[in-house]
């Protein structure tokens, strides 16, 4: 996974942690993959992370939509499994 790609999702985790962003803010981002992560994440739930065609960030995805950290371990990348198990609750 690229560089600025984490970035984004940084950035996007960050808005929707902060309760800054709902799920309707969402559809102002052009990247698919990225649009699907950002309603999951924002409250529309794990089931939009089944639209991410990208395999690292689909599991970043359901990791932080559900919680669950075990998700993390399918996330090749090592910065962003990093991410996910800081961001993952159990």
């Amino acid at each position: 996974m690229n560089r600025p790609l984490i970035a984004l999702i940084v950035v996007l985790a960050g808005i929707a942690n902060a309760g800054a962003a709902d799920s309707s803010q969402c559809g102002f981002i052009r990247d698919a993959d990225q649009r699907a992560y950002c309603r999951a994440t924002s409250g529309d739930g794990e089931s939009q992370c089944g639209l991410i065609r990208a395999p690292d960030l689909r599991a970043l995805c359901r990791a932080e939509a559900d919680g669950e950290a075990s998700q993390c371990g399918f996330i090749r990348d090592p910065d962003l499994r990093a991410l996910c198990r800081a961001k993952a609750r159990k």
